[in-house]
């Protein structure tokens, strides 16, 4: 198969069979455990962010502010790390099945970026509402047409 026509069948791991390219299965556990990390603290930022846009105060807000930062810096982190074990992997693989390897790992590496970036985009979506309802709940209510 052309690696071209591999680009858009790219999906979420499997790591229950193992990555045989990568290493073997300290890479296959290094890789699962970088995207478990860079999971769950993409969603306790997510929390954060909710538990702003559910009751808006000054101190959620900045609480929300750093969960994006967080989510962020969470993929990055993440997307390095991944990136670093897939090249170190390569030199462990027969010339062969060493661009299959590099794939594959960057593959699983650039899923570290979509969960951080996703997060961020997810909580400032989050903040927004969260500013909206401030603002709509300390607006004076104008009395109804009609009523007394």
């Amino acid at each position: 198969m052309a690696p071209l026509s591999r680009i858009g069948r790219s999906r979420m791991p499997d790591f229950s069979s193992g990555l045989t390219g990568l290493g073997g299965a300290r890479s296959t556990a290094r890789m699962a455990s970088i995207l478990i990390v860079v999971g769950t603290l993409a969603a306790a930022s997510l929390a954060v962010g909710m538990v702003y846009a559910l009751r808006p105060r000054p101190t959620a807000m900045v609480a929300a502010l750093i969960a994006v930062g967080v989510a962020f810096l969470a993929g990055l982190g993440g997307t390095i790390l991944g990136l670093v074990v897939s090249f170190r992997s390569v030199g462990a693989v027969d010339a062969a099945h060493r661009a299959e390897t590099l794939a594959r790992g960057i593959s699983e590496a650039m899923w570290a970026t979509t969960i951080g970036l996703g997060t961020s985009v997810t909580i400032g979506a989050l903040i927004a509402v969260g500013m909206i309802r401030e603002k709509r709940a300390s607006r004076p209510q104008l009395p109804r047409a009609g009523g007394v």
